[in-house]
């Protein structure tokens, strides 16, 4: 799998998860998108599917909210890529599609919480 520069962190996220998304092979590339001035934010996170039966994944890392460019957390991120890994294993937003995010983000809350994430307000201290 082929991911963005500035999101290869994420990878061992990821990697955590694996074993709860069967489809995760056919996910074949996880690009970044920076906002634009003139582009307001549609959404967070998109996954395409292929005809060959390959997704591509793409993950907001920042927008612009009036003028002025709002990065967004690790946990908003990580969040957002539990809610798109969920997506490979049910397509719709089901009551399985939700409870297989919900058990994805509470791994990924774990890693976080072991790697010293405190809150995104903290996190936002650091940015500015």
């Amino acid at each position: 799998m082929l991911v963005s520069k500035d999101l290869q962190w994420i990878e061992e996220y990821i990697e955590s998860a694996s074993h709860l998304v069967p489809g995760i092979s056919k996910l074949k590339r996880i690009t970044s998108i920076h906002g634009r001035k003139d582009v307001q934010l549609g959404c967070y996170g998109q996954l395409w599917k292929y005809k060959n039966g390959h997704y591509r994944m793409s993950l907001y890392v920042n927008y612009y909210n009036f003028e002025k460019k709002t990065y967004l957390s690790t946990m908003d991120i990580v969040c957002t890529l539990a809610h798109e890994l969920a997506h490979l294993s049910w397509w719709e937003h089901c009551t399985n599609h939700k409870k297989l995010e919900a058990t994805i983000t509470l791994i990924f809350m774990g890693k976080l919480k072991k790697h010293g994430y405190v809150s995104e307000e903290a996190e936002r201290e650091t940015i500015k």
